[in-house]
């Protein structure tokens, strides 16, 4: 069992594929405390957040991804494309090894063609590896007309699929779906193998079946529905 506990909270946070949790604090201060705390624990500062796979504790930068901006996700571009190089190339058949070099051989004697008459002379590594090479060639995750929610759900798969994490903390992402919207989510999250929570300042407006709410009011009273 997955689980996120804080010495300040009364109940912790558990992740499975039944239901998930909107953590809702009410009183300002303690709502902008806990979001920082929780933006330095994930970047590898030491914070009361402390998280359990089962009965091994792991730091929440090794864990969780947050995402406090859901309509602009804030992402590491050339890592995740470099990522994605390594992935391509790690999993390339025997045959696409040998096409590979083939292409290379090709890609050699076409700059040798265009450097003919050049005054400087030219060499090409053969040796090249195919994740530089994908790398030279700028490959990177293909951009798709989709819609909001389809555009977040593919971004984190990549963020899952390349950088290992399952875990996602959501600001204020609530405000910004339907209440159908955030049926598709849940299910698409879970249908990922990943797991989250959201974190807001105000209670939803309607509580959807696999939700459970978590509230610390502005007095810092604890309750849950």
């Amino acid at each position: 069992m997955k689980k996120l506990g804080n010495p300040d909270f009364q109940e912790e946070i558990f992740f499975n594929r039944e239901s998930f949790t909107s953590l809702v604090i009410e009183n300002p201060v303690f709502y902008r405390q806990v979001r920082t705390m929780l933006h330095d624990q994930c970047l590898g500062d030491p914070g009361k957040f402390v998280f359990f796979d089962g009965d091994k504790e792991k730091p929440l930068s090794k864990a969780f991804y947050l995402i406090e901006n859901p309509l602009h996700l804030d992402l590491d571009e050339k890592k995740l494309n470099l990522l994605l190089q390594k992935d391509i190339a790690s999993h390339v058949t025997v045959t696409q090894k040998e096409e590979y070099q083939i292409l290379l051989s090709k890609i050699g004697e076409y700059i040798r063609s265009i450097s003919y008459d050049s005054p400087v002379p030219v060499e090409f590594d053969y040796e090249m590896t195919l994740s530089t090479f994908l790398k030279s060639m700028s490959v990177s995750a293909m951009e798709e007309e989709n819609s909001f929610l389809e555009s977040l759900l593919n971004q984190i798969r990549r963020i899952s699929v390349l950088l290992g994490i399952s875990l996602f903390a959501f600001v204020g992402l609530e405000d910004l779906l339907t209440i159908e919207e955030r049926q598709a989510f849940v299910h698409g999250m879970w249908s990922q193998e990943c797991d989250f929570f959201f974190l807001s300042s105000h209670a939803p407006k309607v509580k959807i079946q696999e939700e459970k709410v978590i509230v610390i009011d502005s007095d810092l009273a604890e309750l849950s529905y």
